[in-house]
């Protein structure tokens, strides 16, 4: 035999040997694909299930969380119902003890009503007795009884017409007084003389005005009369505008007014000669009081005055009030009744202005003249 034959057969043996080979490899990697494809499929299959499972046990657990959730809120409730209950509970316990404090001091209460029923029994009783008394003495009294309230009847009577004369002499005051005021003149003109200023006298400057009275007949005056100041007489030298010039001319002058009053009259005595225009105000007249005069004349001291010693602003308005309190008076017959209104104003250089708003110099006031002037 051709050694390439034995050497294809040799081949060929062991390419069949190779190929059962081949084929038993195959059988067992086949065995071992089949063995882990089963594998394989119990594993998916086993977590398949235990998906399935944890699902469920999740559903559980969600289901778990809800009871609980559920149940915590149950229990704060009856947590919360529980304390309202103990603060009911002390509530009432202190209400009842409340109620038995009450109950024991009405019980108190109750006995003393008890013996003070027993005392008013006993004491009607009496009263009774006594009324039954006083029934016969009164049946007594009868004529005498009648008799009271005919003078009662007759007081009324002269009360109405005390009333009704008190009216009418009321009105003839009020006509009467009026009259005299119109009788001294509506315009009334008074003088008043300040005292000389601490200057002047440091000065040695002599007064310039004196005030007297003028006399009637022979000059003599009857004892006990009196008669006001209402002359001013003047005299002394005439001031020069030009200091370089100085005037020599005297001068002399005597002027009458309603009244006068000296450098020495008090700031009462003054008053005392304006207090009737006070009363005609409230009568329902128009009064208006001002004061004249240069600067440094004493307007303001005899107006405004000071605190310890007014003037006649205040004693005015005093006097407006004590006058309207004592009418108005409802325990007085013909008692009034009163309004009174106070307006502040200033008059300043022809400009009127209102001192009560709150920028009194904001806007000026229009002067008009009504159909009285």
């Amino acid at each position: 035999m051709d050694p390439r034959d034995k050497e294809i057969q040799m081949l060929k043996s062991q390419n069949i040997a190779l190929q059962k080979e081949l084929m038993l490899s195959m059988k067992r990697c086949h065995n071992v694909f089949q063995k882990q494809d089963d594998g394989l499929v119990s594993t998916i299959e086993n977590s398949r299930s235990k998906e399935k499972r944890i699902k469920v046990l999740n559903q559980r657990i969600e289901e778990l969380n809800t009871l609980l959730t559920r149940s915590e809120e149950t229990i704060n409730s009856l947590s919360s119902h529980l304390t309202e209950s103990r603060l009911e509970k002390e509530k009432l316990a202190q209400d009842l003890a409340l109620a038995h404090a009450k109950l024991n001091s009405s019980q108190t209460v109750i006995q003393t009503f008890k013996a003070e029923v027993d005392a008013l029994k006993s004491t009607s009783a009496k009263v009774e007795t006594q009324l039954h008394e006083l029934i016969g003495i009164a049946k007594g009294m009868g004529p005498y009884v009648a008799q009271a309230l005919d003078a009662v009847k007759e007081s009324g009577r002269k009360q109405s017409s005390l009333v009704r004369l008190y009216e009418s002499e009321a009105k003839k005051r009020k006509m009467y007084f009026d009259e005299v005021q119109t009788l001294r003149g509506n315009f009334r003109v008074f003088c008043r003389v300040r005292p000389q200023t601490p200057k002047e006298v440091q000065m040695a400057e002599s007064a310039v005005v004196s005030v007297s009275v003028p006399l009637l007949g022979d000059g003599e005056l009857p004892l006990g009369v009196k008669i006001n100041e209402t002359l001013v007489s003047v005299e002394g030298m005439r001031e020069s505008s030009n200091p370089n010039k100085p005037s020599n001319r005297m001068v002399k002058g005597s002027y009458e007014f309603e009244r006068v009053f000296g450098s020495n009259s008090s700031q009462s005595t003054v008053f005392e000669e304006l207090s009737p225009l006070i009363t005609s105000v409230v009568d329902g007249q128009n009064c208006c009081i001002l004061a004249y005069g240069q600067t440094g004349s004493g307007k303001t001291h005899t107006m405004q005055g000071t605190p310890d010693d007014p003037g006649v602003n205040h004693r005015a308005l005093n006097e407006l009030f004590a006058i309207t309190q004592s009418r108005s008076d409802s325990s007085k017959t013909g008692a009034e009744r009163f309004r009174i209104v106070v307006s502040i104003y200033e008059i300043h250089n022809e400009s009127v202005y209102d001192l009560l708003v709150d920028n009194p110099h904001s806007e000026k006031l229009k002067i008009k003249q009504s159909g009285k002037g």
